[in-house]
């Protein structure tokens, strides 16, 4: 239900920015016709993916592929047009500024989508099987959205003529001229680098140091609203007992000799008594004191023989009713906590032990209550269990699961992290051809995402009333690879249009030129990206809303303080000694052919 209502939604929040933007009903159906084509290719495709051994798509994994794809693939249509009514208004026929427009952006929209692509890609390495798949698959979809913004998109184009803009018309002019207010701004940015720059970095870094802050939680239950049934049932219980009675650690020992003997029994009894004493542990129940504190049983005897002389039992439970209350929960906890495995080299018998813990069995302080006790048990209970021969020690629960999987998620985070931010770099560097521009541009979006993981942080503690710092794991995985690819999206676009703005009018004066003809369609883009990344917030999982959350927080940042002003300001601060500045008796901008 979530994912239906969030994906409703979002081409009706396309459709409004889009008639926002051209005010032309005709031109708002182009990126959604050819992104609709594309969406429904890429879910067949998707389909087909399936029948290939070891992939699995998981819900979250088509619900990014339309995301991306109806974020992304309309951005890519917008610069299309963009840059068609460009060619139209110089003077160009048709057909020849459809040829035009493919020729001058389609480079920049191939390279913007190879750092998506590559990014997502990048996930396939991971160990986390949802996460080796969900890449690959969110990457096909875009690549699908890629092509059909640069074969569909031009043919839609070509076939409307100039009748797509109606009710507008195209107008005429020497050159065509960029709106006023990125006229005003990039006068600005040009006029004060260096305080627009210390201005865009102040904030960012500020965010970031929260971002830097920030822990991630790997909760089951964390994908769900605090007001659910179940959460609130959970919290009860945790309130009225203690709360790891909900996830109890289960130790268990393995060992060639029988445990129903005194000398498994007195190790079992010692192991309890000696694990109780440890930080952050309740109680321990097992086979020695199955009801967490240990029972003395008047006789101990092998469960047949017990059985067999019900007449001595009931003899004895007449005389001594508490004596025969312990031999009685004695013997009905032997079913429990032992048993046997026959195996080729001989029978192995084994004992469990349950671990009570203090805390919620996914704090951290369970995590390391857990690292303790393998601790215990690796080096000290070999030179106990002499009696029992060689002791193998398994230890099972939610708190192993949840430690298990944040270590393969933190190694799994590191490589694609790693994987990412090189590929990217090199995309950037092989499209820039300069170390020092690709190298920044790759940190103001580090930067950006350090920002918004600290503002995001921020809504998940008012979301969720945990403490700051606290956030679903899969956002800042997800939030890293997406946004370092999407922000370089829009850095790409700037820089290729400034660089080729400053072979015709020089750095500063090109760099003023560039920003000003890409402000208006970046602007448009990030805002139609954000608003389809801020659909996933209507969904109900706390997971998807706390994504959407960050996406569409991270690309505004990217949108409105990295891209327009962070990135032209240092390189206008790098570049402004290698050419005198004129631009203050500038005319308004008129951009070249």
């Amino acid at each position: 239900m979530a994912r239906s209502a969030a994906d409703s939604r979002r081409p009706i929040a396309n459709i409004i920015v889009l008639l926002l933007v051209y005010r032309s009903p005709l031109l708002a159906l182009i990126p959604l016709v050819t992104i609709g084509m594309a969406a429904w290719v890429a879910m067949q495709l998707l389909a087909l993916a399936t029948l290939i051994p070891g992939v699995h798509v998981v819900n979250i994994s088509q619900v990014f592929c339309i995301v991306i794809l109806f974020g992304a693939g309309t951005d890519y249509c917008l610069f299309l047009i963009s840059r068609y009514r460009e060619e139209l208004e110089f003077g160009q026929e048709p057909a020849a500024g459809v040829s035009r427009t493919v020729r001058s952006v389609g480079g920049a929209l191939v390279a913007s989508a190879a750092t998506v692509v590559v990014g997502l890609g990048m996930m396939g390495f991971a160990e986390f099987g949802k996460i080796r798949c969900a890449g690959p698959v969110i990457a096909l979809g875009l690549i699908v959205g890629v092509i059909a913004s640069l074969t569909l998109t031009p043919a839609l184009l070509r076939l409307g003529r100039k009748t797509v803009f109606w009710p507008q018309r195209i107008r005429y002019m020497a050159a065509p001229q960029s709106r006023q207010i990125w006229n005003t701004i990039s006068h600005f940015v040009v006029r004060r680098p260096g305080l627009v720059m210390i201005a865009s970095l102040v904030p960012l870094l500020g965010m970031a140091v929260l971002g830097l802050c920030v822990t991630t939680s790997f909760r089951p239950t964390g994908d769900l609203s605090p007001q659910a049934g179940s959460i609130r049932g959970l919290d009860v219980i945790q309130n009225h007992f203690t709360a790891g009675e909900t996830g109890p650690l289960t130790i268990l020992l393995v060992s060639s000799n029988d445990w129903n003997t005194p000398a498994g029994k007195d190790l079992i009894a010692r192991l309890s008594m000696g694990f109780a004493y440890l930080p952050n542990i309740a109680e321990v129940r097992s086979l020695t004191q199955p009801l967490g504190k240990p029972i003395a049983a008047s006789e101990t005897k092998p469960a047949t023989e017990a059985k067999l002389d019900f007449k001595q039992f009931m003899s004895k439970a007449k005389l001594n009713l508490g004596s025969a209350m312990n031999e009685l929960t004695l013997l009905a906890a032997e079913p429990h906590y032992l048993s046997k495995i026959s195996e080729p080299q001989g029978t192995q018998y084994v004992t469990r032990l349950d671990v009570i813990l203090k805390s919620d069995p996914f704090d951290g302080s369970s995590i390391e209550t857990l690292t303790l006790l393998e601790t215990w048990t690796k080096d000290f209970l070999p030179g106990q269990a002499e009696a029992m021969g060689s002791v193998r020690v398994e230890t099972f629960g939610v708190t192993v699961h949840s430690r298990d999987l944040g270590k393969v998620v933190a190694r799994d985070r590191f490589l694609v992290n790693t994987l990412v931010a090189v590929g990217v770099f090199l995309i950037l560097l092989i499209l820039v051809r300069k170390v020092w521009l690709a190298g920044y541009l790759l940190g103001t979006v580090l930067l950006s995402y350090f920002a918004t993981l600290g503002l995001t942080a921020l809504f998940t503690m008012w979301l969720t009333g945990r403490p700051f710092g606290v956030i679903e794991w899969r956002v800042p995985f997800f939030l890293f690879i997406i946004l370092v690819a999407v922000g370089e999206d829009y850095n790409i676009l700037l820089v290729t249009r400034i660089m080729q703005e400053r072979k015709r009018h020089g750095s500063v004066e090109g760099l003023r030129r560039g920003l000003a003809a890409t402000g208006g369609t970046i602007t448009a883009c990030g805002l139609i990206m954000a608003g389809t990344f801020g659909t996933l917030m209507l969904a109900d999982l706390s997971t998807l809303k706390q994504i959407g959350f960050a996406l569409a927080v991270g690309v505004l940042l990217d949108t409105f303080i990295v891209r327009p002003l962070l990135v032209p300001a240092f390189m206008l601060i790098v570049w402004r000694d290698s050419e005198p500045i004129a631009y203050a008796e500038q005319e308004p901008l008129h951009l070249a052919a």
